[in-house]
């Protein structure tokens, strides 16, 4: 050893002869570009295991927290020392503004290959293709402008076109009707989550719904539970909850039944509540409006509709309130046709106490009922001992309305009569309780049979008119044959009679007096009325300023008031609703009460009236008009009178006739 230090490395590079040498950064770039791909080698399924295995293992090896952040200095050092370049940002398209805009954006051919797409990779998850559709459709009909209150009531459906409107279609017969009722509650839920993140993204989650309830308007109410507990979570928070009621009544435009369902069973329990109030009425408006009538309502609805309309018990605003009754007629055109059905439920709810406006609507409708279908008379024969009261309003209704209702009037209507007659007696001779209803179920049973038996008289006025009009066309027929009055018949005729030389005085003396009197005329009523006019005008001039000025006054203080009433009454209205809530309702409530109640007692006392009147009559007729004063003296003696007036009627028309021919013999 030569006893120096000696460096291992280098003698071994020497010895052995070899450098090395390192690649350029250009070369190391060619390398990995010609290198072959892992992609090339191996399967696609390894691929993405060996990829997958990477990500987990880059996870899980994470460097420290000072390796890490040396790399970031290091990076940060890096990028200082590098010139900065801009970053290309690619544009955005802009937002349509409008619905329909967004619509004429989406390419029919790309809609259905992302439904080819999302079957081919779930065949057998239908409920993950059709989410992907929602999806596809929510981004796609993104737009600035959106219309918070449509006019269409199928908005935003009717915006689609219908090749659109078919692939959906097509999706919704290949998932099944299970998968698609199951997706109707997930679009459901979907919404209103996405609409609490502020997510304005929700049109496709809409037109789903939309088109699944027109498909099959029974998917709204499959699960009334599910959707009730729902709108439960968010009535709060009114866009949402208005967004829901609108999604479950779509069923109901196509479905009077399952609208009613929807409306009974949804929407009622939250139309005391203010922020829903406009649109649980409009609903139903609008699906008595549009629904179809092919399937009629049946009675269950009917009355519940009917109740929640004439609640006692509503907070309903008077507007709102007056709104809903404007509805009922629209609903009684739905009833089935076999109004049997009907009759018995509303005749039980025809009650004394009962409000006016529902008196009337119940008796409006068991008279189309009686009117329509003729078996509701034997049910109102099976049930009229037993509603008495109800049978007594019923009567007395088609009593005061017997001029509108006798052209629809049947047969059976007096028969009915006839029979409620015949238990009228039966019940006055066993005492029945309620004596009131008993004598107004008579009253108007005997009434009504009259008005159906009286005969019709004999149009006088049209008659007589006719029969002058008749004389008129003979008398100047005969005139003109026979080209003279004197030549004529009916001249001949009165002058063989004698009558005629008495007509012709008589028209020359008339015709000489009129035209004495119009001479005189002629002559003097232009200067009185000029005289009469001269004085009378200043007066005349005086009470037309005077009432010129009066009208003028009683005008402006009429015009006063009015705008004073029309500028306090609000202010009533509400200070009165602050101080004494629903004081206002209860006193027109009470006030119809009260007249109904008055009318009530005013048909009983003229009840009561008519009947002590007849038994006056029959006490006058049994102790005062007897003997001399019996009917048929006092007859004979009218007779007798009338007799002996003619008789010196006839005296004193000789009497006359003869004075005339003494003056005509003078002259």
């Amino acid at each position: 050893m030569s006893g120096q230090w000696e460096v291992v490395g280098k003698n071994k590079q020497k010895q052995s002869g070899q450098t090395l040498k390192r690649l350029s950064k250009s070369e190391r770039k060619k390398f990995v570009e010609n290198a072959p791909k892992v992609e090339d080698i191996l399967p696609l399924a390894e691929v993405k295991t060996l990829y997958t295995t990477l990500d987990n293992d880059k996870e899980n090896h994470k460097p420290s927290g000072k390796e890490t952040n040396l790399r970031e200095n290091e990076a940060k050092k890096a990028q200082k020392k590098q010139p900065v370049k801009k970053k290309e940002v690619k544009e955005k398209p802009p937002t349509p503004k409008s619905l329909e805009m967004a619509v004429r954006l989406i390419d029919v051919d790309e809609l259905a290959n992302e439904l080819e797409i999302g079957q081919a990779r779930f065949q057998d998850a239908p409920l993950m293709w059709l989410k992907g559709l929602a999806e596809y459709l929510n981004v796609k009909l993104e737009h600035s402008n959106p219309v918070l209150n449509p006019k269409a009531i199928d908005y935003p459906l009717c915006v689609l076109s219908g090749e659109i409107r078919d692939v959906l279609r097509r999706a919704f017969k290949d998932a099944g009707e299970a998968a698609v009722q199951h997706f109707f509650h997930i679009c459901l839920t979907a919404m209103a989550d996405d609409m609490i993140r502020g997510s304005s993204l929700i049109y496709g989650y809409k037109i789903m719904l939309q088109l699944l309830a027109y498909q099959n308007p029974s998917i709204t109410v499959s699960n009334i539970q599910k959707v009730t507990a729902l709108r439960n979570s968010y009535q709060n928070r009114q866009p949402i909850g208005l967004a829901i009621l609108w999604a479950l009544g779509q069923g109901g435009t196509k479905d009077i039944q399952i609208g009613l369902k929807v409306w009974l069973d949804v929407m009622v329990p939250v139309m005391d509540m203010r922020n829903y109030t406009s649109f649980v009425v409009n609903y139903l408006k609008d699906i008595l409006t549009h629904s179809p009538q092919g399937r009629p309502v049946n009675h269950e609805q009917f009355f519940a509709v009917l109740d929640v309309i004439h609640s006692p018990t509503s907070n309903l605003p008077n507007d709102i309130r007056q709104k809903l009754l404007s509805l009922i007629p629209s609903l009684r055109v739905y009833p089935e046709k076999r109004l049997r059905n009907f009759f018995e439920p509303l005749l039980l709810r025809l009650e004394p106490s009962a409000s006016g406006t529902l008196k009337e609507e119940l008796l409006m409708c068991l008279v189309m009922c009686l009117n329509s279908d003729q078996h509701c008379y034997s049910t109102w024969r099976q049930l009229y001992t037993k509603h008495l009261p109800q049978s007594a309003i019923l009567l007395a209704h088609i009593d005061s309305h017997w001029g509108a209702i006798k052209e629809h009037v049947v047969k059976m209507l007096s028969e009915t009569l006839s029979t409620f007659q015949v238990t009228n007696e039966e019940l006055r001779k066993d005492k029945h309780k309620d004596e009131q209803h008993l004598t107004l179920c008579q009253h108007s049973c005997g009434e009504l049979l009259k008005k159906m038996t009286v005969s019709r008289t004999f149009p006088w006025k049209l008659g007589s008119f006719l029969l002058l009009l008749a004389i008129a066309g003979l008398l100047s027929y005969d005139i003109r044959k026979h080209g003279s009055f004197h030549s004529s018949s009916s001249g001949r005729f009165l002058n063989d009679i004698g009558a005629l030389q008495y007509g012709e005085h008589a028209w020359a003396k008339t015709k000489f007096y009129s035209d004495k009197s119009f001479r005189w005329a002629e002559a003097n009523i232009p200067l009185y009325c000029k005289i009469a006019g001269d004085h009378a005008r200043p007066y005349l001039e005086l009470a037309w300023d005077v009432c010129l000025v009066v009208g003028h006054q009683l005008h402006t203080m009429y015009e006063n008031v009015h705008a004073y009433v029309e500028e306090k009454t609000p202010a009533v209205i509400k200070f009165i609703n602050h101080y004494a809530p629903g004081l206002l309702d209860k006193v027109k409530v009470h006030s119809i009460e009260a007249w109904e109640l008055a009318k009530q007692s005013a048909l009983i006392l003229r009840q009561f009236f008519l009947r002590y009147s007849y038994i006056g009559l029959e006490w006058f007729k049994t102790n005062v008009f007897v003997g001399n004063l019996s009917p048929e003296n006092l007859q004979k003696y009218s007779m007798e009178a009338l007799n002996t007036t003619q008789v010196y009627a006839v005296w004193t028309y000789d009497w006359v006739c003869q004075k005339v021919q003494t003056l005509s013999k003078v002259q």
